[in-house]
């Protein structure tokens, strides 16, 4: 990925971003839905939300983003890693910035925008490069 051109790499990151959206509105449609129509109680829809969410952010990048042909069980099991450590980080800054400063509703969802994606900008996305990166066959010698 790093002796890819420039914009071969920009334009990677730019898919993975619009997968992360992608992602992230199918987050909010499943809660949506699960509490509004199906009238599950929010903490219960929360993790199937974030599972769906979760699905379409690998298989978005696996297959958008990065156009990845690697090994789809490793590639799942290192995303699933990677995402445990994304987790940690996006609760704990949060937390960091909740606790300084009082945030009512709307500073509340500015602070999860900007520490997400300062999280995706310097966790996510250059873990995802490594997960989603073609490995050269190795050849035998001849």
């Amino acid at each position: 990925m790093a002796d890819a051109p420039l914009a071969s790499r920009v334009a990677t990151f730019v898919r993975s971003a619009l997968a992360g959206g992608a992602a992230t509105a199918v987050d909010l449609a499943v809660l949506a839905v699960a509490v509004g129509l199906l009238h599950v109680p929010a903490p219960l829809a929360n993790g199937p939300a974030a599972l769906a969410g979760a699905v379409v952010q690998f298989f978005g990048n696996r297959g958008f983003a990065f156009r990845s042909k690697g090994p789809l069980g490793k590639q799942a099991a290192l995303f699933a890693a990677a995402e445990a450590v994304t987790l940690f980080l996006n609760v704990t800054l949060f937390q960091l910035v909740a606790t300084r400063w009082p945030l009512g509703v709307a500073g509340a969802l500015v602070a999860r925008a900007v520490t997400t994606n300062l999280v995706f900008v310097s966790w996510s996305y250059p873990v995802w490069t490594r997960v989603f990166a073609e490995r050269p066959i190795a050849r035998a010698p001849a």
